[in-house]
């Protein structure tokens, strides 16, 4: 389909952003869930043990955009480096002790190099430049089927012998990721176990209503219009991504049309691309039975079956 969000002026203010780069409006931050991810920072930082945390939760539940808005406020402190790694992107653990590497200035290959020596190199510098990783493994479920924890193993190992060398923030949709993890790994990191609760309407519309505020013109959107949207979020388990990114498309689809306005049709015609239904069994984690998406959407030609966004 492309980049989803693209710029346009008949009723875009200014240039839509990619999902990627999504900023959480300060509406939609759930202020316990920034506390507990800060209190790993701390730990890290007092050079106290590391408070390790798993989070989880639903698609959609801004679950990596709390992270992305702790991260944001560790600029220029020292002796703490953040590294975000997408366990969809760094596979192995060869790819993530690399980024960790760059990271640090000390970029190398790793043709040669077995995966333990890698990392014996990144703790050397960590050691010799007094610094702290805090770790943060998105998709981590997709690490976990992909090589298994061996490299929680590691950063365990590289722990008692620098107590303050590592801090791990796991993200999982799957709290299963956490419950296969052996006795050693849970009792040795002793993760805190935090769930991220699908967002309510309410909470959904706040969000919209800040979003379209910075990025719409005044006047091509109502109230009626973000209910809707709003609506659909909520019952789609309270995806708040999905919400935005209908949102944002439907805005991209009215200009198409050269209207000034978002319009019913344009949910509509914006959920009948983005929701596919197949001929499956069972409701693929939409929250929402095809009835619902009929009425909410105004969609009139799905299928008995499952969706998925795009």
């Amino acid at each position: 389909m492309g980049d989803m969000f693209e710029y346009s002026q008949a009723i875009c203010s200014k240039q839509l952003i990619k999902q990627s780069d999504f900023s959480l409006p300060e509406i939609h931050e759930r202020k316990n869930k920034i506390s507990s991810i800060m209190a790993t920072v701390n730990s890290l930082v007092q050079d106290k043990t590391p408070v390790h945390l798993f989070l989880y939760g639903k698609s959609g539940t801004a679950k990596t955009a709390h992270v992305q808005s702790a991260l944001a406020r560790l600029h220029n402190m020292n002796g703490l480096l953040p590294i975000y790694v997408s366990c969809h992107e760094h596979v192995t653990k060869t790819a993530i002790f690399n980024k960790i590497a760059g990271e640090l200035g000390n970029s190398f290959s790793s043709k040669g190099f077995a995966a333990y020596e890698l990392f014996g190199r990144i703790k050397e510098i960590l050691e010799n430049d007094n610094k702290s990783v805090l770790l943060v493994l998105d998709d981590f479920d997709a690490l976990l089927k992909n090589e298994g924890p061996d490299i929680l193993y590691q950063i365990i190992n590289a722990n008692e012998a620098r107590k303050h060398s590592f801090a791990v923030i796991a993200i999982s949709n799957d709290i299963g990721a956490f419950e296969h993890l052996d006795a050693k790994i849970k009792s040795s990191l002793m993760f805190q176990v935090i769930e991220f609760e699908p967002y309510k309407k309410e909470e959904i519309m706040k969000m919209l209503e800040a979003i379209a505020e910075e990025t719409l013109v005044e006047g091509s959107y109502d109230e009626e219009i973000l209910d809707r949207i709003a609506e659909i979020g909520a019952l789609a388990e309270g995806n708040t991504r999905l919400a935005a990114g209908l949102l944002l498309e439907t805005a991209r689809n009215a200009e198409k049309r050269s209207s000034t306005a978002i319009e019913d049709r344009d949910i509509s015609e914006v959920c009948e691309r983005l929701f596919l239904a197949t001929e499956v069994h069972e409701p693929n984690g939409s929250g929402l039975s095809v009835e619902e998406l009929r009425r909410i959407s105004g969609c009139p030609s799905f299928q008995n079956g499952s969706w998925q966004y795009l």
